[in-house]
């Protein structure tokens, strides 16, 4: 069950909120109140940015077994949902015929576009 140790091992205690303690646990249902719903834990500004600096690419053997695993070749189109800063679209855009990338942060969508190998990214 969850929430319980092994026995003999320290009880699990759920995650919570330095300032707020245990009653702001993210895995209690229910909204999220007090200072928790002001936090912003979207990838935009400084995040998208942090993460387009800092997030690796995959590397050519997982771009590898992607199209080998769904059968992708240069007439294929794909849809990348969630693309982030374009990590996966934009090196599988020299794969198959096209990549649709799309995120919900703007911030996100527009590191995409400057990165080598982009030059077919559009709007």
């Amino acid at each position: 069950m969850a929430g319980q140790a092994a026995a003999g091992a320290a009880p699990i205690r759920p995650a919570a909120c330095p300032r707020c303690g245990p009653e702001l646990n993210p895995f209690r249902p229910g909204p999220v109140t007090g200072h928790a719903a002001e936090m912003d834990p979207g990838f935009r500004g400084e995040v998208a940015d942090l993460y387009h600096r800092y997030r690796h690419g995959y590397p050519a053997a997982v771009l590898d077994a992607i199209t080998g695993a769904f059968g992708l070749g240069p007439g294929d189109i794909v849809v990348d949902l969630g693309c982030g800063t374009g990590q996966l679209a934009v090196p599988m855009a020299s794969r198959v015929r096209a990549v649709l990338g799309v995120d919900p942060e703007p911030d996100m969508l527009a590191r995409a576009r400057p990165m080598p190998g982009a030059g077919g990214l559009a709007d």
